[in-house]
């Protein structure tokens, strides 16, 4: 059984296209639900997250403790 993550994921436009016929505002919790028709997203995209998910792991692996790494709160410049 998929994770709810993966089944809203793979189901995003049709999922979009239902709350537009239904002029129900949809705000999803990645960007590109709102490139698939959602009103707002409010989160980074999924290759912006792996991308520092690797770095992390990379530090780590280079020997780094990870409680020394700081909490980053970016900010987007872009609304989708």
């Amino acid at each position: 059984m998929p994770a709810a993550g993966t089944l809203v994921y793979n189901l995003r436009a049709p999922l979009c296209q239902a709350a537009l016929r239904r002029r129900l505002p949809l705000v999803a919790h990645r960007t590109e639900l709102a490139d698939a028709g959602a009103l707002l997203a409010y989160s980074s995209t999924q290759d912006e997250q792996l991308r520092r998910g690797a770095q992390l792991v990379d530090k780590v692996l280079r020997g780094t403790a990870p409680a020394t790494f700081r909490s980053s709160s970016r900010r987007c410049s872009s609304w989708s």
